[in-house]
């Protein structure tokens, strides 16, 4: 159970409709209503009768109601007292980002900072919650500052962030070598199928290539399956077959050539990664970090650029079909 799920009911009775709570709790209609249900389910017991308008509670909900409030307010008021009581607010920095992110691209942005300035506590999370969480994250104080990729944005309340372009990277299809021949193309004789190592379908990365691969001719045949792109890294490594990955995670193996980048130019997906921070963020040191964030791009690009020239297969003369 989840704490934002109680919060929504409190909403939903203040309000009296699903619209109004959701513009309230700066969230969608459909995705109040799922954690709803999601609350519901995990009572046990329908909580609100949506047969009427204004939206009424059940008698188990109306049962139900005064814990949630009295919930909700003792938790609230003792992260209040345990962060001031530790100087949380004022010392320590908390950011959320998406996992791939936090493995390396947020460890090199703010290691600088780190070493000028001794005092400066920062705790990384890493996450592969959904947009809306990350979000209501932000919203509840459960972290100062965002970092994810630029497609990552709230379907609403964007008039509440500030958001600050950080670095760039881009998905590249890698293989290893033992699963490409000299020229860095894929083997397709040995099968008329591509084996794809794929993000999970509820993950960010999953929505990203949608696009992408509905252009390639083709066949991929879905062989794992993982939220997590270090995972699906290690079993690239094995050569077990192709994955979309950050081009900054696997640099040193590119350079290397223990992976190499296969298939067209066409079927790389470009991002931007982006920092987030609420305009009403009450939080010193969390402002200095976010306006301090150096901005990777212009140095990254042309190493990438580099590193792509090195190890991708020579452009085809004639006409790109499916992956090289």
């Amino acid at each position: 159970m989840e704490m934002k799920w109680l919060e929504d009911l409190l909403a939903l009775v203040h309000n009296g409709s699903f619209s109004a709570a959701a513009a309230d709790r700066h969230v969608t209609q459909p995705a109040l209503s799922r954690r709803i249900r999601a609350l519901e389910q995990w009572v046990g017991v329908p909580l609100v009768n949506r047969a009427v308008y204004p939206v009424q509670l059940t008698p188990y909900g109306q049962e139900f109601m005064g814990l949630a409030r009295q919930t909700v307010a003792s938790m609230q008021a003792m992260r209040a007292d345990l962060r001031q009581a530790s100087g949380e607010n004022g010392q320590r920095v908390r950011v959320l980002a998406l996992h791939t992110l936090a493995s390396r691209t947020v460890p090199e942005l703010i290691a600088p900072l780190m070493r000028n300035e001794p005092s400066l506590t920062v705790e990384i999370v890493p996450s592969v919650q959904g947009v809306e969480s990350h979000f209501d994250e932000l919203d509840g104080g459960g972290a100062q500052l965002l970092v994810g990729y630029s497609q990552l944005r709230p379907e609403t309340r964007t008039k509440d962030y500030e958001r600050r372009i950080v670095a760039h990277d881009a998905l590249v299809p890698v293989a290893s070598r033992a699963f490409v021949d000299e020229d860095g193309r894929c083997d397709l004789q040995r099968s008329r199928e591509v084996p794809l190592l794929r993000y999970s379908p509820f993950t960010f990365s999953a929505a990203l290539l949608d696009r992408v691969f509905t252009q390639i001719g083709t066949r991929l045949l879905p062989r794992a399956e993982s939220p997590l792109a270090e995972t699906l890294k290690a079993l690239c490594l094995q050569g077990l077959g192709v994955a979309w990955l950050p081009r900054s995670s696997v640099a040193d193996e590119l350079v290397t050539g223990v992976l190499r980048i296969v298939g067209a130019e066409c079927f790389h997906v470009p991002v931007e990664v982006c920092a987030w921070r609420r305009f009403d963020l009450n939080h010193r040191r969390a402002v200095h970090l976010f306006e301090a964030l150096p901005s990777l791009a212009a140095a990254a690009e042309p190493s990438q650029q580099t590193s792509h020239s090195k190890t991708s297969a020579p452009k085809n003369r004639g006409k790109t079909r499916g992956m090289q």
